[in-house]
């Protein structure tokens, strides 16, 4: 993750703005596809959440007053993890293959992985997996287990309670294992 401490007063600069769009902008929307699994609405979901950060009147999108206070990146981050969870559960209908046809955009795009020594093959693989899990288990692993949001966090983020969390954690790590128990025998 890229997002670096940045002066929300800054913002109005143009250059200020642009620097931060471009530091910002490829970790956004990884992160934001991985919720989303449709790539132009994620690439609409980041847009939208830059323009909101970059309007003078933080008030009016939701963000408490940052005026004069730096941005640091664990906030920056959960405003545009809230903006993805947002888009996907009010999103149109979300279904395994409208999320699969998007998986060649994926690994054409965005399938490049931060740590040096991971193997790339693999790393794809476990993101498309997490891509074609249902609605809520991919939400719950993304928060939970990729975002290490806390069950309570996570459940006041998608609206279900606690127990529904840890349900749909464990639903998307034994599809997760499966797929890749799966895929590990074919190859």
């Amino acid at each position: 993750m890229v997002i670096e401490s940045q002066n929300v007063a800054a913002f109005p600069k143009e250059e200020t703005r642009k620097l931060f769009y471009i530091q910002n902008y490829e970790w956004a929307l990884k992160m934001t596809f991985r919720y989303l699994g449709e790539y132009e609405t994620a690439v609409a979901t980041v847009h939208d959440t830059f323009l909101r950060l970059f309007q003078s009147e933080a008030e009016r999108v939701g963000l408490p007053n940052l005026q004069g206070r730096p941005f640091d990146g664990i906030q920056v981050n959960k405003i545009f993890v809230r903006a993805a969870v947002d888009a996907a559960l009010h999103g149109t209908e979300d279904t395994i293959l409208i999320r699969a046809g998007h998986v060649r955009t994926y690994l054409r795009e965005l399938a490049v992985c931060d740590n040096k020594g991971a193997d790339l093959s693999k790393y794809r693989n476990a993101i498309v997996q997490v891509l074609l899990l249902p609605l809520y288990p991919r939400l719950a692993y993304n928060l939970c287990i990729i975002e290490s949001y806390s069950p309570n966090e996570t459940a006041t983020l998608l609206g279900i309670n606690e127990s529904e969390v840890v349900d749909h954690v464990q639903t998307a790590r034994t599809l997760l294992k499966n797929a890749m128990t799966a895929i590990d025998r074919d190859q």
